[in-house]
């Protein structure tokens, strides 16, 4: 009996990248979404298969000219979906044959990754002038709501797109209700030196998601913390190396595999990993008394 055919191929245009896996009556779509793609290279640094590369942005006096991407080797993916699971921006998505697929939770390669965001219709008020949809950055959040003369009276449900957001927390903060909580996915510092910043620079600015840099009305790069997602796009883009992100912790649900702490070491800044690890530790004991009690 002969071995089953797998075939994958790589499929380029302007929006994405496709990697295609057929076998079985299967197939296998890992889709990057270039449009979406910031290059900040969490994902790079994810991949225990070295599957994927970092593509440099393009800077040109202190603007950006084009965004860092990834290119894929189809030879080394093993479609796993680990970089699925970890892009900040939602850039990457696996499906199979046609439905969205994630092998590397459903195998325990790796924890539920913890990021979501909460809305208490209840107290929502029309007086807000929907300030959660207006200020997030990638247009996640959609408000339905009754109208009486040209006038919003009641607000009946706030939807936001898991697809799109990006969990910077500004629906959160925007909200004078207080009726939205956002968990977020990545804890971490950002660090600028804004004294090396060039003159006129503003790639940073250009390539943050949340928009938690922006330039100030003198043209100088400021930053609001509490907004970055520590992505890391800034740091790649920058030509004076004036910006330093560091992740200090990943938000999951349980310990996965040894592959899962391999990624973390990747992932977190050295002078954090021994508290994520006690933290591990703590979870692992946690999951065998309840083993032990089941």
């Amino acid at each position: 009996m002969g071995m089953a055919r797998r075939v994958v191929r790589r499929l380029e245009s302007e929006e994405c990248t496709i990697a295609r896996r057929t076998m079985l009556g299967l197939c296998d779509e890992l889709v990057i979404d270039k449009k979406r793609c910031i290059g900040c290279g969490i994902c790079v640094k994810a991949c225990y298969k070295e599957a994927l590369k970092l593509l440099s942005a393009v800077v040109h006096e202190g603007r950006l000219l084009k965004r860092g991407g990834i290119s894929i080797n189809i030879n080394e993916c093993t479609f796993c979906a680990v970089c699925v699971n970890l892009c900040p921006v939602n850039a990457i998505r696996l499906s199979r044959n046609g439905e969205l697929y994630n092998p590397a939770v459903e195998k325990e390669v790796l924890p539920n990754i913890l990021r979501d965001v909460t809305v208490d219709v209840r107290k929502c008020s029309p007086t807000c002038d929907l300030a959660c949809k207006e200020s997030c950055p990638v247009e996640a959040v959609s408000i339905k709501a009754e109208e009486k003369d040209g006038r919003i009276i009641r607000i009946l449900s706030v939807q936001v797109d898991r697809g799109k957001c990006i969990f910077c927390g500004r629906c959160e903060y925007a909200c004078p209700q207080g009726a939205i909580f956002v968990a977020k996915p990545f804890q971490g510092l950002l660090q600028l030196d804004v004294k090396r910043c060039p003159k006129g620079c503003q790639a940073c600015v250009e390539i943050c998601p949340s928009k938690a840099l922006y330039l100030d009305r003198g043209g100088n790069i400021k930053l609001e913390e509490q907004f970055c997602i520590y992505c890391g796009a800034c740091r790649e883009v920058c030509p004076e190396k004036a910006i330093d992100v560091k992740i200090k912790g990943i938000l999951y649900d349980r310990i996965a595999s040894k592959t899962w702490l391999s990624i973390l070491e990747k992932l977190i800044s050295p002078e954090y990993m021994r508290e994520e690890l006690y933290v591990n530790s703590i979870k692992n004991y946690v999951t065998s008394l309840q083993k032990i009690r089941l």
